[in-house]
């Protein structure tokens, strides 16, 4: 596994061979968001030819973030910080985290390296993302790859779905679903125990539509204003709550009562995350 800053701009943890194909995906996809302001003071082919020197670079030997600060500085101005910088570059070549680079808790500084490989081109990039992605949350629609790619050019997302050997559905609105040839489709009436989802993580991120996974509850008991996606509760399927962690403890936050045979399968899987996180 290798950790880098990939799908909606965040850092995720994914297969090698996944990196660079969502890596190449989202930057022929992805949206720029360089204002004028900032390409006058500072062109995107200085931010480009600064991401192939950090890639020469860092090459050689990983560097701490504090390292990285020292060459990047000289490059800052009033409107463009250090720490902007490295997460635009970022958008043009490919850079993972070291082990550890800082810790399994919400804290720490990162320590990088320019990633192994060969990138695909882009057309094979942009698929191996489709695939990977109804691999996991299809049946889905042509928005639910682009929300979760962080990709708002569907355009080109529906011309690459189009050309692949994929299932079909329709939903309740008429929509239509994509899948995988032989994906497996559980039975409607499959129960879904009870779960403790982390923060930020990709079920509840997704999904154009949400209330997929959300149901009734509002975005923003989840989401805060500065974007934290909190740990939630999955009762049935469906958010029910948020969980925090503290001083290794699991402490539950349901939005509403819950049975109690969900609070017994919520306390086991409570055990099991402050088991693995002791």
């Amino acid at each position: 596994m290798v950790k880098a800053l990939l799908q909606r701009g965040t850092l995720h943890l994914v297969a090698p061979r996944d990196l660079w194909a969502f890596a190449i995906a989202r930057r022929e996809l992805g949206a720029n968001y360089w204002p004028p302001a900032y390409e006058r003071n500072f062109p995107e082919r200085k931010i480009a030819a600064l991401a192939r020197s950090l890639a020469d670079t860092l090459q050689l030997s990983p560097l701490s973030w504090a390292e990285l600060r020292v060459l990047l500085e000289p490059h800052a101005t009033s409107r463009v910080s250090p720490a902007f910088l490295w997460r635009r570059v970022q958008g043009y070549e490919a850079f993972v985290h070291v082990p550890p680079s800082g810790t399994w808790g919400y804290g720490g500084d990162g320590v990088y390296l320019t990633a192994d490989g060969t990138p695909p081109r882009p057309d094979e990039a942009v698929e191996h993302s489709i695939r990977r992605y109804l691999a996991a949350f299809g049946p889905a629609t042509v928005q639910d790859v682009g929300q979760w790619a962080g990709i708002q050019r569907t355009g080109p997302l529906a011309s690459a779905i189009d050309g692949l050997d994929l299932r079909t559905f329709e939903d309740e609105s008429g929509e239509t679903l994509f899948d995988l040839p032989r994906a497996p489709l559980p039975d409607p009436e499959t129960p879904a125990p009870p779960r403790l989802v982390p923060r930020f993580d990709d079920l509840v991120l997704s999904h154009a539509d949400r209330t997929r996974i959300l149901g009734d509850v509002a975005a923003a008991r989840i989401v805060s204003k500065n974007a934290l996606v909190q740990a939630t509760i999955l009762v049935d399927g469906f958010v029910a709550g948020t969980w925090q962690l503290e001083d290794g403890r699991v402490r539950l936050e349901p939005f509403g009562r819950l049975p109690r045979e969900v609070k017994a399968a919520l306390a086991e899987e409570a055990q099991r995350v402050e088991a693995f996180v002791a």
